[in-house]
């Protein structure tokens, strides 16, 4: 376990490093929030659900970004063919472009992401 610890921390500390030098070419965020699912599975209705999601971006231009990374979501349902109050889960690749542009005259910045599991 100190091993996986120890090999995470290196890694995440070069990282960073390279990203500073490469002028924040790349990018790491970790997200969580609510999950809707937009069908229904084997005919069972899904309530909304949480989960979250790890992402690495590449710049491509000024305020466009290249995204992928790995999410997990998980949904309940009252009432399914596996039987009552069961819960599925879904994991999968992210992938897509985010358009990030900052608000003049303001620390903050707002984006615009299209992405798909």
């Amino acid at each position: 376990m100190k091993t996986h610890l120890l090999t995470i921390s290196t890694i995440l500390i070069v990282f960073n490093s390279l990203t500073i030098a490469q002028e924040n070419r790349f990018s790491f965020e970790l997200n969580t929030g609510a999950s809707y699912a937009t069908r229904s599975l084997g005919g069972t209705d899904l309530n909304i659900g949480g989960g979250f999601e790890g992402i690495f971006a590449f710049k491509l231009m000024p305020h466009v970004q290249l995204l992928g990374g790995w999410g997990w979501n998980k949904f309940t349902a009252e009432e399914s063919f596996a039987g009552p109050e069961m819960d599925f889960e879904e994991t999968g690749y992210i992938f897509g472009l985010q358009f990030k542009h900052p608000i003049p005259k303001s620390d903050l910045l707002y984006f615009v992401r299209f992405n798909g599991l």
